[in-house]
């Protein structure tokens, strides 16, 4: 399990991202030098003997909406692209994006889709086109004191 530790006091305007996530959950808890930002790799493990109090949850269901339009459109346009190209693929993934704001921390979604084709003698992803969800995504997603 990775954790990040943020000192309190941080100007406004830091930024936090997270690598991608997709069914992990992010967690913060609150400790003394500052808040402890830790990725949940499979969404349900963070061991009740870690320190701190618990400041924010994200789960996965909370972030990620399969049924959102962005995904549903992107995923059918990576279909048919695979139908035209032998060896293709499609990723999904979600960033969260920690940005400071006062006395608090704005804790917000983003994601990024993907269609690529793999070059059949190497399997090196080529001709990448990514996708940027303008809608249907949650964005806000809560925030924590600093």
């Amino acid at each position: 399990m990775k954790s990040l530790l943020v000192p309190f006091g941080q100007p406004d305007g830091t930024l936090i991202l997270t690598y991608p996530m997709n069914g992990c959950a992010l967690e913060v808890r609150r400790e003394k030098e500052g808040n402890r930002i830790y990725h949940d790799h499979n969404g349900v493990c963070m061991p009740r003997s870690i320190d701190g109090t618990r400041a924010l949850r994200v789960s996965a269901n909370h972030y990620m909406d399969w049924g959102n339009r962005h995904f549903v459109r992107t995923e059918r346009l990576a279909y048919r692209a695979g139908l035209t190209r032998k060896y293709s693929g499609f990723s999904f993934a979600h960033t969260i994006i920690c940005i400071k704001q006062g006395r608090n921390w704005n804790v917000y979604n983003n994601a990024v889709s993907q269609i690529y084709e793999l070059d059949p003698f190497s399997a090196q992803r080529i001709n990448q086109e990514y996708f940027q969800p303008k809608d249907y995504i949650k964005y806000s997603l809560g925030y924590f004191p600093d």
